[in-house]
């Protein structure tokens, strides 16, 4: 059965638009984490793409964008929790 996520879509450094799929998500210190990996045309996920790790931020006017992590610290925790989380998980199977 083929696994489902959600998807949304981001802007990369260059201004384009890229399709991801959530593959885990963590809340922390009221701060909501998301692993996404880039999807292709298809709508398939890129094989050996690079898991994108970001934060979402909430505008004043309710408005939510995924956004990088600022602080070096703070990135590398969340990072190191989706790695184990996602190796845990392929450990399991």
């Amino acid at each position: 059965m083929e696994e489902r996520y959600e998807v949304f879509s981001i802007t990369d450094e260059d201004g384009g638009e890229l399709q991801v799929a959530v593959v885990d998500s963590l809340e922390e210190n009221g701060r909501e984490y998301y692993a996404v990996i880039p999807l292709d045309e298809k709508g398939e996920m890129v094989e050996e793409a690079e898991l994108i790790v970001g934060v979402m931020e909430t505008e004043e006017n309710g408005d939510q964008y995924f956004s990088e992590i600022e602080d070096d610290d703070e990135f590398d925790h969340v990072s190191q929790t989706f790695i184990d989380r996602l190796e845990a998980e392929l450990d399991e199977e």
